[in-house]
């Protein structure tokens, strides 16, 4: 099973992991969360951990995480297609 990401996800993500790496601090919580579930998705996205929210229609499940401190929390919106775990959004939650 791959993981793959629509492309206004994969610029945000890769942004986030280049500013990460760059060693901008604020970014480290973030990175390592999306990290943790990423890893997640392409291990197995059948657990209930990952499938705890869906929206439907369009779809989509919806993992949510807290960000550090007062900040908001992040959403991971993701499906499946063809057997691979489609990234369609990563982003703030406030809509949720």
């Amino acid at each position: 099973m791959a993981l793959r990401f629509d492309p206004e996800p994969y610029a945000a993500v890769d942004e986030i992991f280049a500013q990460e790496a760059a060693g901008d601090r604020s970014m480290e919580h973030l990175a390592e969360s999306l990290d943790h579930w990423f890893n997640q998705l392409e291990k197995n996205p059948q657990p209930t951990m990952v499938r705890r929210r869906y929206l439907g229609p369009p779809g989509l499940w919806m993992i949510t995480f807290p960000r550090s401190g007062d900040q908001d929390d992040w959403a991971i919106l993701w499906d499946l297609e063809d057997g691979d775990v489609w990234i369609r959004y990563v982003g703030p939650a406030s809509f949720a």
